[in-house]
C-alpha cells in the first residue's frame, strides 16, 4: 500500500511518568491507518520505545488486527512512574497511555458518528500471512527495513535510496 500525501488525523497528550506522551491517529479511507507515539522530550530509551510502539500498532492495524484488541493489550501495563491524567484518570505507563488515548479516539469516532471503521471482532479480520508479519516486525524491531513488499510479497530491492517491488511497483519513500 502507497500511503497518500495527505492523511487526515487527530493528536491525543497523554500525561506520563517520562512527560507528555503525543499519540497521533490518522485515518485512510474511513479506517486508522497509521499511529505515530512520541514522548514531549527527545532522546533516550523511552522515545525510542514508543517510537516502535506507534511503529508496531500501524503494523498491526494495517494487517487487519482490530483497534479494541490493541487497546486491551496495552491497557494495564505498568511502569515504576504512573501519571494522573486529569479527571480521575491514570497512566500506568506510556504502554497503558496508548490504549488510553486509542479507546478516548474510539469513543470520540462513536460519539460524533465520523465515518471510521473500527474492527470489533476477531472474525471480521481479515486472512493475513503470519510469517510475514513476523519478518517485518523482526526487521523493525533491528532497525532493519522490512524486505518483503507489503503489496504482494515479493522481495523488496534498495535502488536509488528507495525500497522498490519490481513484481507490482511497490516503493518505500
Amino acid at each position: 500500500m502507497n500511503r497518500p500525501e495527505k492523511l487526515s488525523g487527530h493528536t491525543h497528550r497523554q500525561r506520563t511518568g517520562c512527560g507528555n506522551l503525543y499519540v497521533t491517529v490518522n485515518i485512510h479511507k474511513g479506517t486508522i491507518d497509521e499511529v505515530f507515539v512520541r514522548l514531549g522530550k527527545a532522546g533516550g530509551c523511552a522515545s525510542s520505545q514508543t517510537e516502535t510502539l506507534g511503529r508496531l500498532i500501524t503494523l498491526a492495524v494495517r494487517a487487519g488486527v482490530p483497534v479494541s484488541e490493541l487497546v486491551k493489550q496495552l491497557s494495564g501495563i505498568g511502569c515504576h512512574q504512573p501519571a494522573f491524567a486529569g479527571e480521575g484518570k491514570r497512566n500506568l505507563s506510556c504502554a497503558d497511555a496508548v490504549s488510553n488515548a486509542l479507546r478516548g479516539y474510539i469513543e470520540e469516532v462513536e460519539e460524533t458518528k465520523e465515518p471510521v471503521k473500527v474492527v470489533h471482532k476477531v472474525d471480521q479480520v481479515p486472512k493475513v500471512d503470519h510469517d510475514k508479519i513476523v519478518r517485518e516486525v523482526k526487521a523493525i524491531v533491528s532497525g532493519r527495513q522490512p524486505t518483503s513488499c507489503p503489496d504482494c510479497g515479493s522481495t523488496l530491492a534498495m535502488e536509488e535510496g528507495c525500497l522498490k517491488c519490481h513484481s507490482c511497483g511497490y516503493t518505500k519513500c
